[in-house]
């Protein structure tokens, strides 16, 4: 399987990341980028086969064109993350415009914060 995976660059980022590389029985680093809400990604290396994982990853209105690029791409992007406040970016972007290329499959709020993931 060919992907790579986005993770914050924290503990609970670190984690994350460590969880995927279990599901996915990869360990191999190149695979895995460590970032922070900010940084532009370079994904000049993905293509229709890739999957994309955000684990632990806020979008902010800065950053969240990347996520649309990627979409467009035609590439799997799966986003699974606990920052509620990634939701409010996407009510500025109408979300529903998107909706011929992201499809939310469960949102979930916990207590502790919000988990949702999206497959698209």
């Amino acid at each position: 399987m060919k992907f790579l995976c986005c993770y914050h660059n924290d503990m609970d980022g670190r984690a994350s990341a460590a969880c995927v590389a279990k599901y996915l029985k990869d360990y191999n680093r190149s695979k895995f980028i460590e970032c922070n809400y900010t940084e532009r990604l370079d994904f000049s290396v993905v293509d229709l086969e890739t999957t994309v994982y955000f684990v632990d990853y806020s979008f902010s209105s800065n950053t969240v064109e990347t996520l649309f690029k990627l979409l467009e791409t035609g590439c799997n992007v799966i986003w699974i993350d606990h920052h509620f406040s990634s939701l409010n970016v996407f009510k500025d972007f109408k979300l529903l415009l998107f909706n011929n290329l992201l499809k939310i499959q469960s949102f979930n709020i916990a207590p502790i914060g919000s988990c949702f993931f999206i497959d698209a």
